[in-house]
């Protein structure tokens, strides 16, 4: 059961980040993992029953379940790395820490996608497969994370989602890009500074608010949309790390910022209104409840594996029961996805991860 002591603690304000920040005792694994979970679940829609499929919470909302989970991986990862930084040997290690984390695992999935799952999916013949050029494009495009390609020519192309292999790829341009902009404002000072951290803040709602209100055609700013979308949450994150002693984990003033932001429904200053809400409920949930939640910890990190793994299980799954339902996706596709997710985190990701040690003394 949870701790009631920690519980009634958090409803009287007493309890900082600061005070449990620095405890491996938490449910950021777990909370990873049904994040994860939750963009199987959005995706399973539009990969049953097509593009334009609308996704859990869409309506409600205005963003699906799959955008929520987004903004809850980017709000971790934010303070996580924030962490990191502050705390790192050095830039080498700095470096080698996120490269270790998210290359090693994105490459064999990219291989395993484009040599292995993309003949046997595809409808060219084998050798024709080979001599397409996509397939190369696919793989250096991908692995280097410059400018992503979703399809190869022939596979999957007559599923009702068609042409792509791994959607949820999309997402880790802006995070490579995140980590540069926290080592940036980690080495020019700004995290020594709350006037000039606060600053950026500011100046990233006011950019990001201007741009949701005027329309752009340029496939450059629109990415420059995106990235300003996601690091905003990405940035809240590290904040509440700089601040950790100064934020406190209350159930009563977390509620109150999630309705207050329900009055933004609708409207384009809903994503940036519920942004403090959703920052704090993120890390009540880490940090406060316990007792048999935290016995996930001792299973692993599985929710990056779950993540990149999950579509084109998911596109396979369609491919071969042509009209299979969103909720048998969902369920097929967890189970396949999480038993990969387990190997891939226990033969690539956690083996990789040790490497750091042979670098840094």
């Amino acid at each position: 059961m949870f701790s009631i002591d920690s519980l009634k603690a958090s409803v009287n304000s007493s309890i900082t980040l600061d005070d449990v920040s620095n405890t491996r005792d938490n449910n950021y694994n777990l909370l990873r993992f049904l994040a994860a979970a939750g963009v199987i679940v959005s995706h399973s829609f539009p990969l049953s029953y097509g593009p334009g499929t609308h996704e859990p919470l869409s309506d409600t909302l205005g963003f699906s379940l799959g955008r929520l989970c987004v903004y809850i991986f980017f709000v971790i990862s934010g303070f996580l790395i924030a962490k990191s930084f502050c705390q790192r040997k050095s830039m080498l290690d700095y470096t080698l820490a996120r490269i270790l984390r998210i290359f090693p695992a994105l490459i064999l999935v990219v291989l395993l996608s484009a040599l292995i799952l993309g003949p046997i999916m595809s409808s060219l013949p084998f050798s024709a497969y080979f001599n397409n050029i996509s397939v190369y494009t696919y793989i250096i495009k991908n692995i280097s994370l410059v400018s992503l390609q979703f399809g190869i020519d022939g596979v999957f192309s007559n599923n009702i989602y068609p042409d792509a292999i791994n959607g949820s790829l999309w997402t880790l341009p802006y995070e490579v890009a995140c980590y540069v902009m926290i080592a940036f404002l980690g080495l020019v000072g700004i995290f020594h500074s709350r006037f000039m951290l606060f600053g950026v803040l500011l100046i990233y709602g006011v950019v990001w608010i201007y741009y949701t209100n005027n329309s752009y055609d340029n496939a450059i700013w629109y990415k420059l949309g995106i990235f300003l979308e996601l690091s905003l949450y990405f940035l809240a994150g590290s904040i509440c790390y700089i601040y950790r002693s100064k934020i406190y984990l209350n159930f009563w003033l977390m509620i109150g910022l999630l309705i207050s932001s329900c009055a933004f429904i609708g409207t384009d200053m809903f994503k940036f209104m519920f942004l403090p809400g959703l920052t704090m409920a993120i890390f009540y949930i880490v940090y406060i409840p316990g007792g048999f939640l935290r016995a996930y910890n001792k299973l692993g990190d599985y929710s990056y594996g779950l993540y990149i793994i999950a579509f084109p299980t998911q596109q396979v799954l369609a491919s071969l029961i042509t009209d299979i339902s969103a909720t048998e996706m969902m369920v097929s596709a967890f189970f396949l996805t999480l038993s990969l997710s387990i190997i891939s985190w226990h033969i690539i990701e956690k083996p990789c991860l040790r490497l750091r040690r042979y670098f840094i003394s």
